[in-house]
């Protein structure tokens, strides 16, 4: 398993409650499972580090994919997106 924020190995699981994003467009993601993540990206969400968790999410997306320089923005903005819902919608204990 791996990773939902940054695709490396997953340690961690976590219930959250499900969500869409882009609910009307046809491009819709669902979440309706509990979240996976390594233990990299479970320390920042205990700490309540958002940023950083987005900022190693999207760059880490952007290594591993390869993805063209006008094109980071539009990762930034979903990843942004995945966890301001994630943090509206992560149950933890």
């Amino acid at each position: 398993m791996l990773c939902d924020l940054c695709s490396t190995p997953a340690s961690v699981a976590y219930q959250c409650k499900p969500f869409v994003m882009h609910p009307n467009l046809p491009e819709a993601i669902a979440l309706n499972r509990d979240l996976y993540v390594c233990s990299a990206c479970s320390a920042l969400i205990e700490a309540e580090q958002w940023k950083d968790l987005i900022d190693r999410s999207v760059s880490l997306a952007i290594e591993q994919r390869s993805i063209p320089l006008e094109r980071h923005f539009l990762v930034r903005a979903s990843t942004e997106e995945f966890v301001l819902k994630l943090r509206k919608h992560l149950q933890r204990g």
